[in-house]
């Protein structure tokens, strides 16, 4: 997808050729779109080409010596579109070529985090971790909200607190770590609101072993820092 501007061609000089730009057609909202550009005569041309943007939003930059284009969408932005265009004219030699018209929308995706504490841990005794879903963003989050927890040898699942999620697990937590999968049975958060997740587990080691909870919620989110929990505790004498 290109269109040549102007071309005006000496021995000494070979202008830019069809421009295209490669990138993703869809961004998530607050994350880094990216995009690279390369000419359909890479490594002819003389001079190097400058690279520009034409119709590009503000928030949009691009690497005149290399093409690559960068930038993350300000909040609200619902789509965009821009232009690359490829320059080495010299005086009244070389040539410009521009890319096609590239769009793109944005997708809305809530920010999830999570949170948690590490409760008492005795041994013989159930023990309860609570993990709390938030949905930091001002729209509720869309797909189904799925919380995957890894135990530590020596905790094995026992139950689900409560009616809004649906947990299944794999492995006994004695010969080797529980994976615990939890859905979200109505699927959604509710803009700036959360929702808890508690977990129970039967602690099979003695006193003073370290016992570790690692917990990661999707869909991922332009925010993954904040979607990994790990509790860290040691089993105590009750």
């Amino acid at each position: 997808n290109s269109a040549t501007v102007s071309n005006d061609i000496k021995p000494d000089v070979v202008p830019p050729g069809a421009v295209t730009v490669s990138g993703p057609a869809s961004v998530l909202a607050g994350a880094t779109y990216t995009a690279t550009v390369s000419l359909s005569n890479s490594g002819t041309v003389k001079p190097p080409p400058t690279y520009s943007l034409v119709g590009a939003p503000a928030w949009l930059s691009i690497i005149a010596s290399t093409g690559a284009v960068s930038g993350v969408p300000i909040s609200g932005t619902a789509a965009f579109s821009y232009q690359v265009t490829a320059s080495n004219v010299v005086g009244t030699t070389g040539g410009t070529s521009t890319s096609a018209l590239v769009s793109v929308t944005v997708t809305a995706v809530a920010d999830l985090a999570l949170s948690g504490q590490a409760p008492g841990q005795f041994v013989g005794t159930p023990t309860t971790f609570r993990i709390e879903v938030d949905n930091y963003s001002s729209f509720a989050s869309g797909g189904t909200v799925t919380v995957v927890s890894t135990l530590s040898t020596g905790l094995s699942y026992v139950s689900v607190g409560g009616t809004a999620w649906t947990c299944a697990a794999v492995g006994d937590g004695i010969t080797g770590a529980a994976v615990v999968t939890c859905t979200l049975k109505n699927k959604t958060i509710a803009a700036r609101s959360e929702v808890d997740l508690y977990l129970t587990v039967a602690v099979n080691v003695p006193v003073g072993t370290p016992t570790k909870l690692t917990a990661v919620v999707t869909p991922n989110d332009p925010v993954p820092a904040n979607n990994t929990l790990v509790i860290n505790s040691v089993v105590k004498r009750k």
